[in-house]
């Protein structure tokens, strides 16, 4: 198991994010933490462990082993996002921004099935 098992993996990501971000005077790290937070919860629902035998233990070394770069990428999307929620596109003062969806941030994530 890796060492940042150790520390939990959203700590891990969030301490990250906050280090990526230490200069930004606009970062939030409670909106962060947020972020994290949901972005767990939706890579481990879509992965439907619920399918498996997998033990808590497992999933969370899976989850860190296979998904920590997923769980950062979709964290910052929607960090990112903040304050444009349901937007495919933003034009500003000249300035114009479109997002990918989320699910093709998502899209690598495979989901276990069940077989009967």
């Amino acid at each position: 198991m890796d060492e940042g098992m150790n520390v939990g993996l959203r700590e891990e990501i969030l301490a990250e994010l906050t280090e990526e971000f230490q200069n930004d005077p606009a970062f939030n790290a409670t909106t962060m933490k947020i972020k994290v937070n949901d972005a767990y919860r939706k890579v481990r629902s879509r992965k439907s462990y619920e399918n498996t035998s997998y033990s808590e233990q497992q999933i969370e070394k899976d989850l860190y082993n296979r998904h920590f770069q997923d769980i950062k990428d979709i964290a910052l999307y929607n960090y990112g996002k903040d304050g444009a929620e349901f937007q495919l596109s933003h034009s500003e003062n000249g300035v114009s921004r479109s997002w990918v969806t989320e699910n093709e941030v998502l899209g690598n994530i495979t989901a276990f099935v069940k077989v009967f």
